[in-house]
């Protein structure tokens, strides 16, 4: 792999001085195939959707929240077309992004002990306070492959 990250260095895909984290997770056999810097903390942006998802849908399933057709309507257009706009409105719903943190940190502590969201997505979509590892996203997957997530 390191041979594969020079290489891309030297073409100028990544810059040199680039942190990337690589994560290859065979989820039928629950192991790393690849692991690079997986604990290591990364900016998130669009990344924290799903986990913006999760905290709504806990409150749905803990019966403080609805999931009416507009949530619905707002869920798809923030997972299908990545829309920033539907995802500042569930953080708001959720209370703003230091509770959206909370719920998360409090609820799925076995999935989420580094997960910082300190931010809306601004205008633009440049986001670089809200981060989390990959391990962190590969606990996730884990725990909604194995239906463990409401």
């Amino acid at each position: 792999m390191d041979v594969f990250l020079q290489d891309q260095k030297k073409k100028g895909r990544i810059q040199q001085k680039e942190r990337t984290a690589w994560v290859v997770y065979d989820l039928t056999n629950n192991n790393y195939l690849l692991s690079i810097n997986s604990n290591r903390s990364f900016q998130a942006a669009s990344m924290i959707k799903p986990f913006v998802a999760l905290a709504f849908f806990h409150q749905v399933d803990k019966g403080k929240m609805t999931y009416t057709p507009q949530h619905r309507h707002m869920m798809e257009a923030m997972i299908q077309q990545s829309d920033n706009a539907a995802t500042n409105w569930f953080i708001r719903q959720l209370g703003g992004p230091a509770r959206c943190e909370a719920l998360l940190k409090k609820e799925y502590k076995q999935i989420f002990r580094q997960v910082k969201m300190t931010e809306y997505i601004p205008p633009g979509g440049r986001t670089y306070r809200n981060s989390a590892q990959p391990s962190e996203y590969i606990q996730f997957l884990k725990a909604l492959w194995n239906n463990q997530l409401p």
